[in-house]
């Protein structure tokens, strides 16, 4: 089982959790999950440990880009996957991921990441409030607009 950090993070327009886990989660089963909940429950594998806050806006990013009609994928979970590396493209999104032994689950709603968190066996432990620090966000920031503009 894999043992996960869990930070609550709010923002203006909500309240997300994040789960940021180190260890093995199966590949298959770590997809078929990722798949089943979309957008309503961020799930990646990820070669580097996020900032809680920056996670939590890879959920919010993705949401608004689905909402607006801008994911130009079949599976919008990989638009968050997008922004976590930083990746104009999928096939380099993948690339920069690939044998990551970070796994992180975001939602807005908290029984949903613990089913999420169950399924893929790991270990939620408590629940600390994460403090956003808005300068480390620029780079995601930029990011973004950089997408929206191309």
């Amino acid at each position: 089982m894999a043992d996960c950090e869990l930070s609550e993070v709010r923002v203006p327009w909500g309240r997300y959790l994040v789960a940021i886990c180190e260890g093995h989660v199966d590949d298959h089963e770590l997809e078929r999950v990722s798949t089943e909940q979309g957008l309503k429950a961020l799930v990646l594998r990820l070669a580097r440990r996020p900032d809680p806050c920056e996670a939590a806006l890879y959920l919010a990013y993705s949401r608004e880009d689905a909402d607006q009609g801008r994911v130009r994928l079949r599976k919008q979970h990989l638009q968050a996957l997008l922004y976590a590396t930083r990746s104009k493209q999928l096939s380099e999104a993948l690339s920069r991921s690939k044998g990551g032994s970070t796994i992180v689950v975001v939602s807005d709603d908290p029984s949903r990441l613990e089913g999420v968190a169950s399924r893929l066996g790991l270990g939620l432990g408590n629940v600390k409030e994460a403090s956003c620090d808005p300068s480390s966000l620029q780079d995601l920031s930029s990011f973004r607009l950089q997408l929206l503009l191309s």
